[in-house]
């Protein structure tokens, strides 16, 4: 049964406990209200029976008169008499009544009866142990009636309160829980697979927990879809690292060949035109070398040699490097350090110099001529950032969370492999690397190591 469903039902067994209560409490109160009034009624008669007993005896009528007008200013009296042994009324609050003989035996106890909206209480008139008469009082049970109504009103009213609060509780419900809650479970099962591509939006009124719930499935969505891609590349990894050792021997082999040959053949070769298609022979086997470099680099199980480096001094050496193509194409390589207490790090210095010479080459290919690429090192906590900015044209955000694909590039004459080899020598060293980037605005690329602080009598090494 659906949540929506159950409330429904939870607030129906609810309606119907609360009906039912207020049934009760109403036919409750009505008969404490009329017991009441019985019981208010069987005093009032007891003592007119009491108080004419005397005159009835010496038929002093005035004084029985003056009993009962006494008696008729109560609250909720209509009229009272008093009758003799023969059924004669001797006295009655209606002078039109008095003389006539009524029917009907005379009460040896108290006696109640209902007439109508008129209730009757008649007590005998007991002299030296004999019935000498009879009195009798009516009430009206107007105002009997009339708290009644009042106490049913009073539980229509909060019947009909609760039932308003209810409705607007379950109005509330449905715009803030069930509504928002189906729109997402809907857009849950619409969404593509790609997160990038769609975010799930957040219904208008929501609550805060189908907010925060919408904002878990979203990081839910992205981490799964993250792990499916790591899942991907490292299967991919995993069968180029097979066939890295074959292409090595099938391929260098001939290529060795192929460059020994183009070698004898140069010392011999006198024409021009001969000798241009040996230099392109030349380059191209060193494109096919730098390719299956890139392959076995990609596969290398583990860090092979680290070293205690500085970072500062690494990047530096980089830029030194990378200054004379920067120069060319019109781009400022500039460096900045926070360098408070020297930092260093257990590192692969070869590969990690790959990384960064790979991140800091994709900047400056980045950047038209006039701009400026930014290389940065710093410190947070335990950790070396290295970060490098650059201002050209930017990555798409449909692009962006694939450039660590193995094999995915832009370039035309890129292999695919820049980024994602930098990645995983990265992350062989307990660091990480993250890139944002706006169309128009540029690229920043951070990369976090663990560090090694200097201390008297050696280094503390983390994170190797």
């Amino acid at each position: 049964m659906a949540l929506q469903s159950k409330l429904i039902l939870v607030f129906s067994i609810l309606l119907a406990l609360f009906i039912l209560q207020g049934f009760l409490f109403v036919d409750r109160e009505q008969k404490l209200l009329t017991e009441e009034m019985e019981e208010r009624a069987g005093v009032l008669v007891r003592t007119l029976a009491d108080l004419t007993k005397e005159p009835l005896l010496s038929l002093q009528l005035g004084r029985i008169d003056q009993q009962l007008q006494s008696i008729r200013r109560e609250r909720d009296v209509v009229w009272a008499r008093v009758a003799d042994r023969n059924f004669r009324i001797l006295s009655d609050t209606r002078k039109e009544e008095e003389g006539w003989i009524l029917s009907g035996p005379l009460p040896k106890d108290l006696a109640t009866e209902f007439q109508g909206s008129t209730l009757i209480v008649r007590s005998p008139i007991l002299i030296a142990g004999s019935i000498a008469g009879m009195a009798e009082i009516a009430f009206t049970l107007e105002t009997l009636k009339t708290k009644i109504a009042r106490n049913r009103r009073i539980f229509l009213g909060i019947f009909g309160f609760q039932l308003m609060v209810g409705i607007l509780m379950y109005l509330l419900l449905h715009i803030q829980v069930f509504r928002p809650l189906g729109i997402v479970l809907r857009r849950i099962v619409e969404l593509p697979p790609e997160p990038e591509r769609l975010r799930i939006q957040v219904p208008p009124h929501a609550s805060p927990e189908i907010v925060a719930m919408v904002e878990a499935v979203q990081n839910m969505r992205e981490r799964l879809v993250t792990f499916q891609r790591e899942a991907i590349a490292e299967a991919r990894f995993a069968v180029m690292g097979k066939l890295a050792t074959h292409m090595a021997h099938e391929i260098r082999n001939p290529l060795e060949a192929i460059s020994g040959a183009v070698e004898l053949i140069d010392q011999e070769v006198t024409n021009p035109s001969a000798r241009e298609y040996l230099g392109v022979i030349r380059e191209e086997v060193g494109i096919l070398n730098n390719y299956l470099k890139e392959v076995l680099e990609v596969t290398k199980p583990e860090i092979s040699q680290p070293t205690l480096t500085d970072l500062a001094v690494l990047v530096q050496e980089i830029l030194l490097l990378l200054n004379p193509m920067a120069r060319k194409r019109g781009v400022n390589l500039t460096m900045q350090v926070s360098r408070d207490p020297i930092l260093l790090c257990w590192v692969d210095r070869s590969q990690l110099k790959r990384v960064f010479l790979n991140i800091i080459l994709n900047a400056i290919e980045a950047s038209n001529s006039g701009k400026e690429v930014q290389v940065g090192l710093t410190q947070q906590d335990d950790q070396v950032g290295v970060w490098v900015k650059d201002f050209g044209c930017g990555i798409p955000e449909g692009i962006l969370p694939k450039v660590f694909d193995p094999y995915f590039t832009t370039k035309a004459e890129g292999t695919g492999l820049g980024l994602s080899l930098s990645k995983r020598i990265i992350e062989r060293h307990g660091g990480s690397i993250e890139i944002s980037s706006k169309v128009g605005l540029g690229t920043e690329v951070w990369v976090r190591l663990p560090v090694s602080i200097r201390r008297e009598g050696g280094t503390d090494p983390i994170g190797g």
